[in-house]
C-alpha cells in the first residue's frame, strides 16, 4: 500500500513555465518519459512510497494554468485566421 503524506507549505502554482508554448518540447518529453515534465512518474512515486498532496496539487494547478494559457493562445490564433478569411 502506498502512504499518502499531507503537508502544507509555501508551494503554489502561478509560475512562468511555458512547456506547451515552447514548440514540441512537451510532446518530446512525454514521448521520451511517458509523463508530463515536472510531474513525478508512477515509478518515482512507487519508489518514494508517498505523495505530498499539497505539492502535487500545486503541480497540477500549474499544469492547469499552462493548459489554460495554451488554449487562450490557440483561440487567439484561430481568431486571427478567421479575420484573414473575411
Amino acid at each position: 500500500m502506498t502512504a499518502v503524506v499531507l503537508l502544507t507549505g509555501g508551494l503554489w502554482a502561478q509560475t512562468q513555465t511555458t512547456w506547451l508554448t515552447s514548440g514540441n518540447t512537451s510532446i518530446s518529453h512525454v514521448n521520451a518519459h511517458k509523463h508530463l515534465s515536472g510531474i513525478p512518474s508512477a515509478q518515482e512515486v512507487e519508489e518514494q512510497g508517498d505523495v505530498d498532496l499539497g505539492a502535487m496539487n500545486a503541480l497540477l494547478l500549474e499544469k492547469v494554468e499552462e493548459l489554460t494559457r495554451y488554449v487562450i493562445d490557440l483561440q487567439n490564433q484561430i481568431d486571427e485566421l478567421k479575420k484573414g478569411k473575411e
